[in-house]
């Protein structure tokens, strides 16, 4: 599962993705990917095979992440 942390909402959040693996209703392990552009009011995922993408409404860009 893909989550994104933003600093939209509260200014003090780390902007970063999370890769979170939930396996028999528990957090087995969990990842942070911080976006390159910190207080970028990141607003919204995509997942294409082999990145993430993370929109950065501040600086009106895309931030990739490269996955497996």
């Amino acid at each position: 599962m893909w989550l994104l942390s933003s600093s939209l909402l509260c200014p003090k959040a780390d902007d970063a993705i999370f890769e979170v693996v939930i396996q028999a209703d528990r957090i087995v392990s969990q990842k942070r990917y911080l976006l390159p552009t910190q207080r970028c009011l990141a607003h919204r995922l995509l997942r294409l095979p082999g990145s993430v993408l993370a929109t950065q409404m501040h600086t009106s860009s895309l931030a990739r992440l490269i996955v497996e």
